[in-house]
């Protein structure tokens, strides 16, 4: 089978070299704004001083360049343009420096011959042809202009109607300025910026087209380094919207304010898995490593862009608000469903369900609300009795829950059928009961331990116990000498953090060290089913606790049980 090479040249380079022979460095005008702050000025500066002084290089890690097919002199910056434009900014700084010791007569000749070396070396490119100049470093449609008066030591346009991002290279201007102003003689600004020409090194690596390009991009962000899925789309996504170079100023504008929308609506929810659960409402889910590929298949024309943009924007909210009881999205129904469906949103986020976050977001979107609380609820009680509890592979549900959620966006919104697809995965009372009877939960899982119980006795008494209720061990957590005689030395440890071993109390209760008989009677007088349960047997043992955790089993296998699939 004949394979098509992919065309990518690595090779390592000093910041001298990067800059050196009249390269020219372009950031295609699609690219995200300049981005870096105080914090990684001063890392970048931190790193340049332990150049100078353990006199070793420092790797600043990967650059992706995209050469021009026209003149191999010129690249477009695929990744790595905060780091090229801030050490710009760090040259201008030391230009102004040297302007500065100029200005006061400071070793005028020599000053002047520096600064003209190293703006020439760093800024300017003239073309032995044309004699055009042109610069070595351009940005993108927001920041080149506002780049280049600062590089050409022109006067800035009107600062009040400044974008944020060229404040932001402005003030970087200023901190690296503030850096050089102790250097008293141009020879020691000089000394810098040599430290910075061959100890910063950069691993440059070169493809011949898009395609290439943004297959490394790709991989690199799937090895964790610093690139994020939302670059990668947003870039993809404005590179093919500028096709043949006729994207407008227009086009693009209206693509940066709805991106940013759908950047805030999302928050602190994962990008990636947002983009990836969306996709799975309409096309067969692929795995995370495979999802920008595909999604370059999908949205192959500059027509497609802007309604893919709307679409996100539409379920952006709806996978935010799944992430957090506390969103406003929840009291849109009214109180009486406001509670219920904020109790049902804490539980997904308790009990970490992920996987069927489509299926989430398509019945919102397709059901009505009473549907859609029917649909949650299955989807937790599934999730509790096959991930939760009987601690199945979850690979099966993926295409499920994928099947599910496409049903549901095409309009077959029955809920009895889309619950039926689960069927042949659904674990039997058996294997629920089984793993109910074993589980535990250490004190850092306190939370899930109290979930469970709590909805047990909403089950049994009619009413759920409050959330800041206190979980009170029967067997002591720290039981002492006495306790673990009477409960079993050889038992005790392997007790503790059972399920079957906790009781429900108020934190104004803590029984501590307190014998099973004095806690009985304090069990016994609480208004909670499970308390008086453990009330009524006559030793806490371990035979008792597995008989008391096997009752609970048969509880929470009524509480998390769907008829239609048993």
């Amino acid at each position: 089978m004949q394979l098509r090479r992919i065309a990518i040249e690595t090779v390592n380079s000093a910041y001298s070299e990067v800059m050196s022979n009249d390269k020219r460095y372009i950031v295609p005008k699609f690219q995200r704004d300049y981005s870096w702050d105080l914090e990684q000025w001063e890392a970048l500066w931190q790193d340049i001083q332990s150049i100078s002084d353990d006199r070793m290089q420092h790797f600043m890690g990967y650059m992706i360049l995209q050469e021009d097919p026209d003149d191999m002199k010129v690249f477009s910056i695929i990744d790595g343009q905060q780091r090229l434009t801030t050490l710009s900014i760090v040259i201008l700084a030391a230009l102004s420096r040297l302007r500065h010791l100029i200005d006061s007569g400071n070793d005028i000749e020599r000053n002047t011959t520096r600064m003209d070396l190293f703006r020439k070396r760093y800024f300017g490119v003239k073309d032995p042809v044309t004699l055009r100049d042109f610069p070595k470093l351009e940005l993108n449609r927001i920041n080149n202009r506002y780049f280049q008066d600062l590089s050409s030591d022109r006067d800035v346009d009107d600062r009040r109607s400044m974008r944020d991002s060229n404040r932001r290279i402005e003030k970087a201007l200023e901190y690296f300025k503030k850096r050089f102003d102790s250097l008293e003689s141009g020879e020691r600004v000089a000394e810098i910026l040599e430290y910075i020409s061959g100890g910063l090194v950069f691993t440059l690596v070169k493809v011949k087209d898009s395609l290439n390009a943004y297959t490394v991009f790709e991989t690199l962000n799937a090895r964790g380094l610093r690139l994020s899925v939302s670059d990668l789309l947003r870039n993809y996504l404005l590179s093919t919207l500028d096709a043949d170079d006729d994207g407008s100023e227009e086009a693009f504008d209206r693509f940066d304010v709805l991106w940013e929308e759908i950047i805030q609506e999302l928050g602190e929810t994962g990008f990636s898995e947002f983009i990836r659960r969306h996709r799975s409402m309409t096309k067969k889910i692929v795995r995370m490593k495979d999802l920008f590929r595909h999604l370059r298949n999908d949205i192959d024309r500059k027509d497609k862009v802007f309604p893919y943009l709307e679409d996100i924007k539409e379920y952006a909210p709806i996978f935010a608000a799944l992430h957090s009881h506390n969103d406003d999205l929840w009291g849109r129904w009214g109180a009486d469903r406001e509670s219920e469906l904020r109790d049902l949103v804490k539980s997904i986020n308790l009990l970490n369900i992920k996987m069927p976050l489509g299926v989430m977001m398509a019945g919102l979107d397709r059901m009505d609300i009473e549907q859609y609380i029917k649909l949650m609820k299955k989807v937790i009680d599934f999730s509790v009795r096959y991930i939760v509890i009987c601690g199945k592979s979850p690979s099966p549900l993926e295409d499920l829950y994928n099947e599910m959620a496409m049903n549901i966006t095409n309009e077959n919104v029955d809920l009895r059928h889309s619950i039926l697809s689960l069927k042949d995965v659904y674990p039997t009372d058996d294997e629920f009961k089984n793993g109910f009877s074993n589980k535990t939960y250490p004190q850092k899982s306190r939370r899930r331990a109290s979930f469970f119980l709590r909805k047990i006795e909403g089950y049994l008494s009619g009413s759920e116990p409050p959330e800041d209720i206190t979980l009170e061990h029967v067997l002591p957590y720290s039981p002492s000498v006495e306790w673990q005689e009477y409960f079993g030395v050889s038992d005790y440890s392997n007790a503790i953090d059972r399920l079957g071993n906790l009781a429900l109390l108020p934190e104004s209760q803590n029984l501590a060290q307190e014998s099973f008989e004095e806690k009985k009677k304090v069990l016994k007088a609480s208004p909670y089913e499970i308390n008086q349960k453990i009330a009524s047997y006559p030793k806490w043992d371990m035979d008792t606790l597995i008989k008391h955790q096997r009752w609970l089993a048969d509880q929470a296998n009524t509480v998390w049980r769907i008829s239609q699939l048993s």
